[in-house]
């Protein structure tokens, strides 16, 4: 700056002239005021809710379909309906009619390392097949025709690329642990031993022609796109711990549970809480009638990703319940029965002693008090 006195230069850090000692004035400071924007709390805060009315829009969606012995209001949604459904045919497709289907599927919820599944009722006989699963069943020959495998006590691991026997290692000591863990929790050891497939991601696609939303397929064999595993993670372990139970549920019910206890017990045994599943339950809990399990009971193929969270929260939700209420043999004692031919209304009955209208009200009332206060 320049001293108005003598007009000398001088640094701005300094009071008076280093030549005429005349007192310098001093640098003005502009303010300058922040940008009116909202707050990151403000923007979270947004989103969340956003997200949770869709999540409410969707479990509107799925709670308003007709089913075979539904017992909802459809007065209340101005008579909105659907067509009925047989048993094996309640994937609850929103937004079209769902196509006759020959097999009892089954996937998971949706990740970012997605864990999904489809466990399907596996006919032997030829006569049996249909052309598609014909057609899949030719073409999982083809792409694994070269693969390698490693034999373990309990599992069967199949990788197609060589730099992939490491990743199969690690997978089948993983699944050791599930054979261990999960079997001590439901009380139930298979003496067979189960395949895992290891395939690319393009690979896993053409051959399960699932969902995009889906990463991990349980048919009668644990089915894995390995794209990006390099190491064991957390999210490794609870989708491997998760299409092993699978595996067990198939073995006790004989491919015939109802899929919300099939993907609860699944989700239960890796572990599935967090706090996205409980913003989905207090949704669900806001609903003012009883939100019944029956349109949960098939595939849930025909969901986009919101419908699937919506579904499986729901899955755990009620599965633990059971666990919580009357424990963990209680939900053996009903796969089991189911395996021997019942209906999961008369496998409810003999295995909890209450009707299976009684279970879905008691757990939806429960819902109610610890979500919707």
């Amino acid at each position: 700056m320049l001293c108005r006195n003598c007009g000398t230069n001088f640094p701005d850090n300094i009071a008076n002239c280093p030549k005429c000692s005349a007192a310098l004035p001093r640098p003005i400071k502009v303010f300058k005021p922040e940008s009116d924007k909202p707050s990151s709390r403000i923007r979270a805060a947004i989103l969340l809710a956003l997200l949770l009315s869709v999540i409410g829009i969707a479990v509107f969606k799925l709670y308003f379909i007709s089913r075979p012995g539904l017992e909802t209001s459809l007065d209340a949604a101005k008579q909105v309906t659907a067509p009925k459904l047989d048993r094996e045919d309640s994937a609850l497709n929103i937004t079209e009619p769902v196509k006759k289907r020959h097999t009892s599927e089954t996937m998971t919820r949706p990740q970012a390392v997605q864990d999904s599944h489809k466990d399907l009722l596996i006919k032997d006989s030829a006569e049996n097949k249909t052309s598609y699963q014909r057609t899949r069943e030719g073409l999982e020959e083809q792409v694994e025709k070269g693969f390698q495998k490693k034999e373990g006590s309990h599992f069967i691991v199949k990788f197609g690329d060589a730099e992939n026997s490491d990743i199969g290692h690690l997978i089948s000591i993983v699944l050791e642990e599930a054979y261990i863990k999960v079997g001590s929790d439901i009380g139930y050891y298979p003496n067979d031993r189960i395949e895992a497939v290891l395939y690319t991601q393009q690979q896993f696609t053409d051959v399960t022609r699932a969902p995009g939303w889906v990463g991990a397929i349980y048919d009668g064999r644990i089915k894995i796109p390995v794209g990006g595993i390099t190491s064991r993670t957390s999210l490794l372990e609870k989708v491997l711990f998760h299409e092993y139970t699978h595996a067990l549920v198939h073995r006790l019910s004989n491919g015939r549970a109802p899929l919300w206890l099939n993907e609860g017990l699944a989700q239960h045994e890796e572990g599935a809480v967090n706090e996205g599943i409980n913003n989905v339950l207090t949704q669900v809990a806001k609903i003012e009638k009883p939100l019944p399990l029956r349109p949960f009971e098939g595939s849930f193929m025909g969901f986009n990703a919101t419908q699937a969270i919506v579904a499986y929260s729901v899955s755990l939700s009620a599965t633990e319940y059971i666990i919580k209420e009357f424990g963990m043999s209680a939900v053996k004692r009903i796969l089991e029965n189911i395996g021997t031919g019942k209906t999961i209304e008369e496998a409810v009955s003999s295995s909890l002693y209450i009707s299976y209208e009684d279970l879905q009200s008691n757990w939806f009332m429960s819902l109610k008090r610890k979500f919707a206060g």
